[in-house]
């Protein structure tokens, strides 16, 4: 008999994305971090890629990745985005597998998702192909094999799935034990299961007929509730005890499992990643074999027969109504807030399906060999924007040569299906109101495929969709329904190329751009160009081709913007006819821009219509960056003043801090703010000067200066983790050791809070490298004696030598 435990996490994050700029913009709810992903990223999902094991003094003794232990799934466009904006996390995930295929017996932690998180149940069986062909060609194209186990979005489950996955070879998916309807065990008997228990240690199969069937891991869900909400999570040890007294005492090979969001371990949780890496470790020690399900169920064929209960999910116990209405699920925040707008949204959604697929088959079928198989295939492009996989692509699932303008069409549609896809994220209906950022979020996805529907011909479905978006009643104050949403969250977003060239002129007010340059998924080619500057006002007039990456449409346009140097800022924007009429454009707005008696706004409306682009129709990023640089004169002058200041009054404050006088606000602040300055920008440089370190942090201590914590912190930790880099390929440097020492003493004088992770990272690496064989002999290969204050580092970051 041997005792076995697997732990799944479900790693996941909703698409986030402005979908026609493919980025996401800055949430605020995420402060400090830019947003959402951002922050989770910090807190957990790097984290969890090198967890820290702590000794019984509370220093790291080593750092395992977590992902190599355990089983779990991560969302394809959750590790999309990862590969794009975190690359050293992205790939700790692909090494996991690899590393634990090695542990496991050839099978891997990782296992498949449902693309984009769509509840399977309530979507139409060419949703589902699509779904699962998606996640499968995502896994295998990052994992480099094929998956053993699909994650079922929130369970949500049903036979036609099922099958679906099977015919895709996936081997098994986990579910919960209310989501089962009868066993039949051993003895050939069905037995009912009215009180919803059955043994989760044991793997069970269903019959999808037809000869097909697939293998069932039933979640313990005491444990995983214990796990998600309870405190196990507090110690490690807790939690490998509670795993290890699971076991019972059959003679047959046991299995102790549970599976949540993965997102529990450090971003639900503080430090839960450490719990769980210490928990792995101590299982480890006391002979628990660590499992993944690929590898139990390889040792472990089912023996016992379920029946599903269809419909059913581990989020909501009425058969799915949380993500098509007429249940009261839900967070918990807003007791009595209705929830019947889940109901209309759907429908809505629905409608828009059904239509566009309508459309897109009657559009793309001449285009195409089959256009429901190229929607399958077409995760090859979603994956890889280049010319070649498109030319490939086509090759393959053209029905003949296509010119340029059917390539945009066919693109457009197939990008219409994709948004279509995304628009159900089961996100969208999770939470409590129709005004929030995740319903938001997916309506977004849908009025983006409503753009595309109509640029392909499509008739226009709006006022059916409006219709059904005026039942769904908000919650939230300022909200009437989802029509008032759609407009004032909604529309406002809305982009086509003519806006996105309009913010290019906005934004080249201040950013110089080459010839050539790239604007999130847009490729902005200026060929006229006219830019003039007066102390703060600018004025520029252009001529430029932009061109979606995405779909290769393209359109050549006018532009005019301008900054008169107050708060707004102005652009008007109209197809390109001819050099001829440039000139006249650029003339006339030139004259109007240096003419006091004319009105320069009358002369930009006359030209380009009442549609001009406005600074408020900017992405929140680049609004803000352009009000940084807007700042950025007036804050110089404002500094240099503060800067006066502080020589001028430097003496007096050091006779009045002699004399235990308090310094007045109105020299405190404006000294405050350059002592600051200046020690951020002594922590910016290469080799931080420790002599000048002090000096500003003394004088801050001195007159009772407080440092900007935050700033300073996250500077200072950065600039730590890049110096311990650097003597990592030179152990002997003094100038580095004295650097790393005088930061050090500012994070301990000014009681700063750096994040130490990505540092403590880098020393382990030192300390491994070369503390093994500090007292080597000279000539050895890695031999080096490393200074004796690595010692002190060590302790400061709570690393054991």
């Amino acid at each position: 008999m041997s005792h076995f435990v697997c732990i799944h996490g479900h790693f996941y994050q909703p698409p986030r994305e402005n979908p026609w700029f493919e980025k996401i913009e800055v949430q605020d709810s995420a402060y400090p971090y830019h947003d959402w992903n951002e922050r989770i990223t910090v807190e957990c999902y790097a984290p969890n890629s090198a967890a820290r094991i702590l000794d019984e003094e509370g220093l790291i003794t080593s750092i395992v990745n977590n992902y190599s232990m355990i089983s779990y799934n991560a969302g394809p466009t959750l590790l999309s985005w990862l590969e794009d904006n975190h690359p050293n996390t992205y790939l700790a995930f692909i090494e996991a597998d690899r590393i634990g295929s090695n542990r496991f017996r050839g099978h891997g932690p990782a296992i498949a998702q449902c693309y984009n998180h769509m509840i399977m149940p309530l979507a139409n069986e060419r949703d589902k192909k699509t779904q699962v062909r998606w996640g499968t060609e995502d896994f295998l194209d990052r994992f480099g094999r094929e998956p053993e186990g699909m994650w079922l979005p929130e369970m949500a489950v049903d036979m036609e799935t099922l099958r679906i996955m099977a015919g895709e070879g996936i081997r098994y998916v986990i579910l919960e034990p209310h989501q089962v309807a009868r066993v039949r065990g051993l003895d050939g008997m069905w037995t009912s299961l009215p009180d919803g228990w059955i043994d989760p240690k044991v793997p069970y199969r269903v019959d999808l007929g037809e000869g097909q069937d697939i293998a069932v891991f039933l979640n313990d869900v005491g444990i995983a509730h214990e796990v998600a909400f309870g405190n196990l999570l507090v110690d490690g040890h807790w939690l490998s005890a509670r795993l290890a007294g699971s076991f019972d005492g059959r003679e047959e090979d046991q299995l102790v499992h549970f599976a949540i969001d993965g997102e529990t371990y450090g971003h639900h949780f503080r430090f839960g990643e450490m719990a769980l890496a210490y928990c792995l470790s101590r299982l480890r020690e006391e002979g628990v074999h660590l499992t993944v399900y690929g590898e139990y169920l390889s040792l472990h064929p089912p023996l016992q027969e379920i029946e599903i209960k269809e419909n059913t999910a581990w989020s909501c116990p009425h058969s799915l109504s949380r993500w098509k209405g007429g249940c009261t699920c839900s967070t918990g925040a807003h007791p009595g807030w209705s929830f019947e707008w889940r109901m209309y949204l759907r429908r809505a959604f629905d409608l828009l399906r059904d239509r566009a697929c309508i459309h897109y088959e009657r559009v793309a079928s001449p285009l195409l060999q089959d256009p429901w198989v190229a929607r399958n295939e077409y995760i090859s492009i979603i994956n890889d924007r280049s010319p070649k996989m498109r030319g490939y692509f086509l090759e393959k699932h053209a029905s003949r040569s296509l010119d340029c303008e059917e390539q945009v069409l066919l693109l457009e549609l197939l990008e219409m299906q994709r948004n279509l896809m995304l628009m159900y994220t089961s996100c969208g209906w999770f939470f409590d109101d129709i005004a929030g950022i995740e319903a938001v979020q997916v309506m977004w996805y849908a009025a983006r495929a409503l753009q595309l529907y109509r640029s392909t011909g499509g008739d226009d479905p709006n006022d059916d969709l409006q219709q059904i978006l005026a039942e769904a009643k908000s919650n939230t104050t300022g909200f009437s329904d989802g029509v008032s949403v759609w407009q004032s969250r909604v529309l406002p977003h809305v982009t086509d190329l003519r806006k996105v060239c309009g913010q290019y002129a906005l934004t080249s007010l201040f950013c110089p751009y080459p010839d050539t340059s790239m604007h999130a998924i847009y490729r902005v080619d200026r060929f006229l160009d006219c830019q003039e500057q007066e102390e703060r006002r600018r004025i520029a007039v252009g001529a430029a081709r932009v061109q979606s990456l995405l779909t290769c449409e393209s359109k050549e346009f006018i532009y005019a913007a301008a900054y008169p140097g107050g708060p707004n800022l102005l652009a008007g924007v109209l197809p390109y006819k001819s050099e001829k009429e440039f000139c006249e454009i650029r003339d006339a707005v030139c004259a109007a821009w240096h003419d006091p008696a004319s009105s320069f706004y009358d002369e930009l409306t006359r030209w380009f219509g009442e549609g001009c682009i406005r600074g408020t129709d900017l992405l929140r990023d680049e609004a803000r960056t352009i009000v940084s640089l807007i700042l950025k004169n007036s804050i110089g002058r404002i500094e240099g003043s503060f800067q006066d200041i502080y020589s001028r009054y430097l003496p007096l404050m050091e006779a009045m801090h002699m004399l235990e006088m308090p310094i007045p606000p109105a020299i405190a602040v404006p000294v405050g703010h350059i002592l600051n300055r200046d020690l951020i920008v002594a922590l910016e440089s290469d080799f931080p000067d420790p002599v000048e370190m002090s000096r500003i942090s003394d004088a801050m201590q001195r007159f009772a200066i407080p440092p900007e914590k935050e700033k300073i912190s996250m500077v200072a930790g950065s600039r730590l983790c890049i110096l311990l880099q650097d003597l990592l390929g030179s152990p002997g440097d003094a100038s580095i050791m004295a650097s790393i020492l005088g930061i050090l003493n500012v994070i301990v004088s000014l009681s700063l809070c750096p994040s130490l992770w990505e540092a403590q990272n880098a020393f382990i690496q030192l300390r491994d490298a070369y503390m093994p064989i500090r007292n080597g002999k000279p000539g050895d290969r890695r031999y080096h004696s490393l200074p004796e204050q690595i010692e002190d580092i060590g302790r400061f970051l709570g690393v054991k030598i």
